[in-house]
């Protein structure tokens, strides 16, 4: 059996049911690396008694599984991002509740936590969003990389066979291709089989198209029929914002998404 490979899963919570969300996955994902779950919290408290109490119920609370953190400086995202610094092969698993209108519609945008988290993380995000299935934990026994073809696409495809072999996964592998000729399609559907060549998952490995008009729903109907997947999107650089695709997916898909911000550690794979 392999060493650990994420050590610490950071969970910033508001103490509100909705940003409670992300818990249940965090301890599965959590429980399958065999890490500890952070739960990052704050509070504008100014005394120095009640600083202190509050920092003792923390430590109290704490195990060998989980540990509670209380930032008694910084807001959510900075706590939950400067509790990260000081942990070993951290990831992030943040939820992100549906944002409302002014009509108290339902936005289309990453909740202002996980946009700020998924901008500035150093460590992989995953991302629990609006419409996720959180009583069911985090069921994964497959893995849905999207590829876009730019030149991230490449560590992708590696990062996503590390999660398949380190988590006993299926990998597929997919791309969208827009409405246009069937070269278009031939062309994507050929880039998908040189991607998966010579690629190996203990489920095995498979390529996927997703054709139509629409990149999003035809990404969330893909999902959708991969009950038990977790999704893994396109890489964006460190301090940028998770991209369009990214966030429409977030906002519709019922499966979990990795916003990858950085490798896996390299770790021997037995």
């Amino acid at each position: 059996m392999m060493g650990a490979v994420y050590q610490n899963v950071i969970v910033p919570s508001d103490g509100t049911l909705e940003g409670r969300s992300a818990l249940a996955p965090a301890a599965d994902l959590a429980w399958r690396c065999g890490a500890r779950v952070v739960n990052v919290s704050n509070t504008d408290l100014s005394d120095k008694s009640s600083k202190a109490a509050v920092k003792g119920h923390a430590i109290a609370q704490s195990a060998a599984d989980v540990e509670f953190w209380v930032d008694l400086e910084n807001d959510l995202p900075v706590a939950a991002l400067a509790a990260a610094q000081y942990r070993a092969n951290p990831i992030f698993c943040v939820p992100s509740p549906a944002p409302r209108g002014r009509l108290g519609r339902r936005r289309n945008a990453l909740a202002p936590v996980a946009l700020e988290v998924a901008t500035r993380a150093e460590a992989a995000v995953v991302v629990i969003g609006p419409v996720v299935d959180v009583a069911r934990g985090l069921p994964m026994t497959e893995i849905v990389a999207v590829l876009d073809g730019l030149d991230g696409s490449d560590e992708l495809v590696v990062l996503a066979e590390q999660w398949a072999q380190v988590f006993k996964l299926r990998l597929v592998l997919t791309a969208v291709a827009g409405p246009g000729s069937v070269d278009n399609r031939a062309t994507q559907q050929h880039y998908l089989e040189q991607r998966a060549a010579g690629r190996q998952a203990p489920g095995g490995v498979d390529v996927e198209l997703v054709q139509g008009d629409d990149a999003v729903a035809g990404l969330a109907e893909l999902l959708t029929e991969h009950e038990n997947c977790i999704a893994m999107m396109p890489p964006t650089p460190v301090g940028t914002a998770p991209d369009a695709l990214a966030v429409e997916v977030i906002s519709r898909s019922r499966r979990a998404v990795v916003l990858p911000r950085g490798l896996i550690p390299e770790t021997p794979i037995s």
